[in-house]
């Protein structure tokens, strides 16, 4: 129940090369994002892994507030679940204003949140013609936004120089609608990469009780792509990643 602004922020006054957030339930944080990096030197590795980011309000799920050029920051194995942002024009999952490295989503869960602004699942918005994002293997379901991507919203063109930055959207499950998916590089909708599922229900064991876990017969399973980026060995629960 934190109430003064981000359940966690993580504002790196150290010269680490490597920061790694893993296996934390942030829930419940009334004011701001639950888990807001503001980092403060270039070239780090940031490793965001096995956490559950939940229930989140105002502000919404993750908060990547910087990302210099030679950054690297992996979000894998996550469960981003019915956070809201009902404060500003952000992301409601994540939100990642100024990218300039590269963002690597692999095996997250991102569903049923919400935003007043665009991205209700991911809203991200590359700042240089080298920035990448490296999307594999994830389930952005049943997100809502009032302006624009209910599920993602990408802008990957923002210095406007009409050089797109690269975008990888590998073996996700996500609303490829007009109203589900927004990218600036609107020839994008033409070449969606056939290993997506379109907004197929991934048929959680008990999504209203936190439970995002998929049933036995879920139309996500053996879906993913083995040679994602940053792919564990393990799951959430700790189980293989891989079986069969």
């Amino acid at each position: 129940g934190n109430r003064a602004g981000a359940a966690v922020y993580g504002n790196l006054e150290v010269r680490a090369r490597e920061v790694t957030i893993d296996g934390n339930r942030i829930t419940a944080n009334l004011r701001g994002f639950g888990l807001h990096l503001d980092n403060s030197t270039s070239g780090i590795l940031w490793n965001v892994r096995n956490n559950i980011i939940a229930r989140n309000t105002q502000g919404g799920g993750v908060f990547l507030a910087k990302s210099y050029s030679y950054d690297t920051i992996s979000l894998v194995n996550n469960v981003i679940s019915f956070n809201q942002n009902t404060s500003t024009t952000q992301g409601g999952g994540i939100e990642a204003p100024s990218a300039q490295g590269t963002l690597i989503l692999t095996n997250n869960t991102i569903s049923d949140n919400t935003t007043a602004g665009s991205g209700g699942g991911l809203r991200l918005l590359q700042t240089k013609d080298t920035s990448v994002l490296q999307c594999h293997s994830n389930i952005v379901w049943n997100n809502s936004a009032t302006l624009a991507g209910d599920d993602l919203y990408i802008d990957n063109d923002n210095d406007n120089n009409v050089i797109f930055s690269p975008v990888h959207l590998l073996n996700n499950d996500f609303d490829q609608s007009s109203n589900g998916f927004f990218i600036k590089e609107t020839t994008y909708y033409t070449r969606i990469d056939a290993s997506n599922l379109n907004d197929v229900d991934p048929t959680f064991v008990n999504a209203v009780a936190d439970n995002l876990r998929l049933n036995s017969g879920s139309p996500c399973v053996n879906t993913g792509n083995n040679q994602a980026p940053g792919i564990l060995p393990t799951d959430l629960d700790g189980e293989a990643r891989i079986m069969g």
